[in-house]
């Protein structure tokens, strides 16, 4: 099973890292604002001190963020996940953005990182996400796609590349 870091841990992202984990996956969970005291039980879920600390390692970075302002934040900013990705680390984000903001994010994150961005914003709630039921639309390269494919069929039901 794989190292992944998730960060964003609200009703939706703690969902979806729940059913990583619960199926063999390695979480670092962190998250901005929640308590992630209810998590703390979760076989093969750790929670980090840092996003930085979350990606170290991580074969997959997953987002589930409120707002833009908040993913530049945690990709870029000081402790973001940015400073311990290893080029062609995926990141997977089920955050909802404009589509240019992703694009825009695919690209600097390609660039200063070597790291590979898949917008990922999906259709369903919790209980679809824990019970691996989610409809995911997801953006980026087909490479990426196929690679982050994997773990998106662990929590989606439906997985469609969008180009």
């Amino acid at each position: 099973m794989s190292e992944l870091a998730f960060v964003g841990m609200g009703r939706m992202g703690s969902a979806i890292a729940t059913r990583l984990a619960t199926l063999g996956h390695r979480i670092k969970a962190w998250d901005t604002r929640h308590d992630l005291a209810s998590t703390r039980d979760v076989i093969n879920l750790s929670l980090a001190k840092s996003a930085a600390h979350a990606a170290m390692g991580a074969a997959g970075v997953f987002l589930c963020l409120p707002d833009a302002q908040t993913i530049e934040t945690v990709i870029f900013g000081p402790d973001g996940i940015g400073a311990n990705l290893a080029p062609q680390t995926l990141i997977v984000d089920h955050s909802t953005i404009h589509p240019q903001t992703a694009k825009e994010i695919a690209e600097r994150v390609l660039d200063q990182f070597g790291a590979i961005y898949i917008d990922a914003p999906v259709s369903g709630g919790p209980h679809q996400a824990r019970t691996g039921r989610l409809v995911i639309w997801a953006a980026g390269s087909k490479s990426g796609f196929d690679r982050a494919a994997v773990w998106m069929n662990d929590y989606g039901s439906r997985v469609v590349h969008t180009g």
